[in-house]
C-alpha cells in the first residue's frame, strides 16, 4: 500500500521485500519512484490517471530497479482505497515475472530455431527432389507438399487429398506390396521404406523410393503417417 499523493509506502509484505532487495524498514522510508526507471514515467502517469478515473489500474507490465541496481520485469494491478480520514491510498498487487519472461524468450527462440530448421529441411528436400506427405489415419486425408505433385506428375486440383488417390497412382503390379508394407508399419511390426512405380497421367512410369514415420498418441495408437 502506498500513498496516492506522494508515492510513499505505508505497508509492504516480506515477498515484496524479497524481490526488491530492500528490507521492509527501508521500503517504509522510501517511495515507489525509487523502484521505477525514469523511462516508465509517462506510463506510470497514464496508470495513475486511470486509477483516479476508474478506481483501479492494470494489470500492466513494467520494470523495477533492484537494490543492487539491476532491473527486472514485474506485473502490477491495483485499486484506490480511502481511509476513515479521507486519505487516498493505492493497494497494489505486484508480481515478479522474471521466470515467465525467461520462459517466453526461450519459447520464442525455440520457435525461431524450429522455423529455421524447417526452412533448411525444405531447401534440402527441394535440392534433392524429396516430397513430404502426411496421412491422417482417422480422416483418411492425405496431404502432399509441392514436390509430391511433381513426383507423381499431377496438379493439386487433380488430387482428391484421399488415400485412394495414392492407390490409383501406384503401378497395379506394385500397389499390393506397398500397401502391405504400409499396413505393417502402422501396426508397429515393420518399417515403411518400399520402392514402387507410379504411373503419370501421360503414361510415363517413374520409380519412387519412400519412407515414413508412424506418429502415435499417448495411448500408443497410430494416428498419422508422415
Amino acid at each position: 500500500i502506498n500513498a496516492f499523493d506522494n508515492g510513499a509506502f505505508n505497508y509492504v509484505n516480506r515477498e515484496f521485500s524479497r524481490f526488491t532487495g530492500y528490507k521492509v524498514d527501508e521500503l517504509n522510508n522510501m517511495d515507489y519512484w525509487k523502484l521505477t526507471p525514469q523511462s516508465y514515467q509517462e506510463q506510470e502517469q497514464q496508470q495513475l490517471s486511470l486509477l483516479s478515473e476508474t478506481g483501479r489500474y492494470g494489470p500492466y507490465q513494467k520494470e523495477y530497479i533492484h537494490k543492487n541496481g539491476t532491473t527486472y520485469p514485474v506485473l502490477l494491478s491495483g485499486i484506490k482505497i480511502t481511509d476513515e480520514n479521507g486519505n487516498h491510498f493505492i493497494w497494489s498487487v505486484v508480481q515478479d515475472i522474471s521466470k515467465q519472461k525467461t520462459t517466453e524468450e526461450q519459447l520464442i527462440e525455440a520457435k525461431k530455431q524450429a522455423d529455421a530448421s524447417t526452412r533448411t529441411m525444405q531447401l534440402a528436400n527441394d535440392s534433392a527432389g524429396i516430397g513430404v506427405w502426411e496421412w491422417d489415419l482417422a480422416s483418411n486425408e492425405l496431404v502432399w507438399d509441392d514436390w509430391m505433385y511433381k513426383l507423381y506428375g499431377v496438379l493439386p486440383e487433380q488430387f482428391s487429398g484421399a488415400f485412394d488417390a495414392w492407390e490409383n497412382s501406384v503401378h497395379p503390379d506394385d500397389i499390393e506390396e506397398a500397401k502391405a508394407k504400409l499396413a505393417s508399419a502402422v501396426a508397429g511390426v515393420g518399417e515403411y521404406s518400399p520402392e514402387f512405380r507410379v504411373i503419370h497421367p501421360d503414361g510415363s512410369v517413374k520409380t519412387i523410393k519412400a519412407s515414413a514415420e508412424i506418429l502415435k498418441n499417448e495411448q500408443g495408437q497410430a494416428i498419422k503417417v508422415v
